[in-house]
């Protein structure tokens, strides 16, 4: 149980929940969740990953498998202990409203289901665009009880751990979001439940609900990414970041003559071509 002073409302037992993940409902409802959250993040080979609020690391791990860094964070240890046995990066106990990392520090923030279940969800997300650097990207997946899912399982949200859960909709989800940067969300999730052979038909209604009811997704994933400020306003900050920038546009020396000559272009094009050296015609 989650202390009563905490900015945690999270109350589920750690060992109920991680069992979830592996009935027939877990694991499709998670399958379509970690691709959504994959799918909004960059390449994360070498990249350093936070997973905040990474209860039993069910995630965390598809993070290590893209190659991530991963830092995974979660206030509660009996859920830590089960990340443990499946998660190679480095375990933190703490309160994600309050962490003790240093500004800028992980180029990718992930926060999944988080945000219902804290005391103050605008401080929350503040806390991990606090902790993610200029140019990143803060990934959060919500609930959305208004879905065929929330519809389905309504009678679920009288009891522990859902009514603790404070549900965002997707407009006040973006309003908080959006104050740290440039947002995008996307959804998905369109099954209510388990129902008889999901895994062969759900990929279509995934496809089909997106398509004709994007706001009644199950799971919201809004993205938000840090803008970069000007380097002569932190120019410790453009120098960090540069090192995740591809080389097209960091090995450049721009006070150096092009190489793209108009010559060199004519010659090649009739080398190619099997044309003679004459004299271009006047315009």
């Amino acid at each position: 149980m989650s202390d009563p002073d905490s900015s945690s409302r999270w109350t589920a037992d750690a060992r109920a929940y991680d069992a979830w993940f592996d009935q027939p409902w877990g694991a499709y409802a998670s399958g379509v969740e970690h691709q959504l959250l994959l799918d909004s993040a960059p390449p994360l080979a070498g990249l350093d990953v936070c997973d905040a609020g990474c209860g039993t690391g069910r995630f965390a791990t598809h993070l290590e498998a893209a190659g991530a860094r991963v830092t995974a964070v979660d206030r509660d240890p009996a859920a830590l202990g089960i990340a443990r046995t499946r998660v190679r990066g480095d375990l933190v106990e703490g309160d994600i409203q309050r962490t003790a990392f240093p500004n800028d520090t992980f180029d990718v923030t992930f926060a999944v289901t988080v945000c219902e279940f804290t005391a103050d969800p605008a401080a929350t997300i503040g806390e991990l665009t606090r902790i993610t650097r200029p140019g990143g990207r803060v990934i959060i997946g919500s609930l959305n009880p208004t879905s065929p899912w929330g519809y389905w399982n309504r009678r679920q949200f009288h009891k522990p751990p859902w009514n603790a859960a404070r549900f965002l909709d997707h407009d006040q989800l973006d309003r908080l979001a959006r104050q740290h940067g440039t947002t995008r969300l996307t959804a998905g999730l369109y099954a209510p439940t388990a129902l008889p052979w999901l895994p062969r038909w759900g990929p279509c209604l995934e496809r089909l609900g997106r398509r004709v009811a994007p706001k009644r997704a199950a799971f919201e994933v809004i993205t938000i990414t840090r803008p970069i400020p000007p380097p002569e306003q932190h120019p410790e900050q453009h120098t960090m970041n540069t090192s995740v920038l591809p080389p097209l546009l960091t090995a450049q020396d721009h006070d150096e003559p092009s190489v793209f000559q108009v010559e060199n272009l004519l010659r090649e094009a009739r080398r190619q071509r099997q044309v003679g050296d004459t004299a271009v015609p006047e315009v």
